[in-house]
C-alpha cells in the first residue's frame, strides 16, 4: 500500500590474496567509497548511487522518524541514476532484547537474545526517481500505511567528519504514528538494504559494522545469517593470521597489517548488524551524544 508522499574457508598458501584484498581496501580512494558513508568495498564507483549511507530511528510526540540516506558523497546536481535499485527498510518489533550485558549494551545498544530469529514484521519498499524523490513508497506489515508521511530530496550528508563535510546524500524520511505499532512494544531492531535485480547489495545497521573494512563482506548477506558468517569468516581469519605469525614474514609486519585491518574482533561476533530502539530509555548514542 502506498502512504501519502510529499515531493519537497581458505588455505594458508591463499594469503597473498587476503593481503592484497586488505591492502586495497585501504588505498580506495574517498571518492569511490560508498555504503554507510565510508564502506571500502562496496561496489565500483559508478554504482555508487545505490549506497546506503545512514538509518535513524527517534520518536517525535506522538510518531517515529524514521530515515535512510543513499547515494553517498553526493557533490552534483541530478538527475541520478537512482532508478536501478529498491531501497528497503526492514523492522523487528518481535525479537527479545536484552539490556543485562553492559558491553552489549555499550556497543550495539543491547543484546539480541536469537540472532538467527530476526526477522522484519515491517517493511519500507522505497525507490527514487532521477531527481531523488520518491517515485514508490510501499509499505508492509504496518497498521494504517496511509497515515505515514514521507519527505524525500536531497540534504546536507548529516556525518561529523570533515570528509563528509560539503557532501549530499538523498534522503527518505517517514513520519510513522505510534499507533501503527502493536501495542506494548519497547524493543526494535532495525536494518536497510539495497537490491538491484532482486540481489542484495548493500547493507546498513549501526555505525561502523558493515562499513568497517573488516566485517564489509556482511553488506551482501541476509541479516539472519550474519552470525554464522561472522563466526566461519573469523575461524578462517584465524587461521590466515595464525600462518602468518608463525612466518613471521617481514619481522611481523605482514601479521599486524592483518591483524590491524582485516581480523575479526571477539566482539565483532556477538552481534548481527542491526540496530537496536527501545523506548525504555531516552534514544541517544551510547558514547551520550543526542542527535540533536
Amino acid at each position: 500500500m502506498n502512504p501519502r508522499t510529499e515531493r519537497n574457508r581458505t588455505h594458508p598458501f591463499r594469503l597473498p590474496v587476503l593481503l592484497v584484498a586488505a591492502l586495497a581496501a585501504a588505498a580506495v580512494p574517498a571518492a569511490a567509497r560508498a555504503s554507510d558513508h565510508a564502506d571500502p568495498t562496496f561496489v565500483a564507483e559508478t554504482r555508487v548511487e545505490g549506497g546506503l549511507t545512514g538509518l535513524f530511528f527517534f520518536p517525535k510526540g506522538d510518531h517515529m522518524i524514521l530515515v535512510l540516506g543513499v547515494h553517498p558523497g553526493l557533490q552534483t546536481a541530478p538527475p541520478f541514476d537512482l532508478e536501478p535499485y529498491e531501497f528497503r527498510i526492514h523492522i523487528d518489533h518481535h525479537s527479545e532484547v536484552s539490556y543485562d550485558d553492559p558491553q552489549d549494551v555499550t556497543r550495539y545498544g543491547g543484546t539480541v537474545v536469537n540472532p538467527e530469529g530476526i526477522a522484519a514484521d515491517v517493511v519500507f519498499q522505497l525507490r527514487f526517481d532521477d531527481q531523488g524523490t520518491l517515485s514508490s513508497a510501499r509499505v508492509h506489515g504496518l497498521a494504517d500505511p496511509h497515515s505515514v508521511q514521507v519527505y524525500s530530496g536531497v540534504r546536507d550528508d548529516p556525518f561529523i567528519f570533515p570528509r563528509f563535510f560539503k557532501r549530499n546524500i538523498v534522503a527518505a524520511v517517514l513520519a510513522i504514528p505510534k499507533s501503527s505499532f502493536p501495542a506494548g512494544r519497547q524493543d526494535f531492531v532495525l536494518w536497510a538494504t539495497t537490491l538491484e535485480d532482486g540481489v542484495q547489495v548493500d547493507h546498513v545497521g549501526r555505525s561502523n559494522r558493515s562499513q568497517n573494512a573488516r566485517s564489509d563482506f556482511l553488506n551482501t548477506i541476509p541479516v539472519h545469517q550474519q552470525m554464522q558468517a561472522l563466526h566461519d569468516e573469523g575461524h578462517r581469519r584465524d587461521e590466515h593470521a595464525s600462518f602468518l605469525n608463525r612466518c613471521n614474514f617481514l619481522g611481523g609486519a605482514v601479521y599486524q597489517l592483518v591483524h590491524l585491518v582485516w581480523q575479526l574482533r571477539p566482539y565483532d561476533l556477538v552481534s548481527p548488524d542491526v540496530m537496536i530502539y527501545t523506548s525504555r530509555r531516552p534514544p541517544g548514542y551510547p558514547n551520550g551524544r543526542r542527535l540533536e
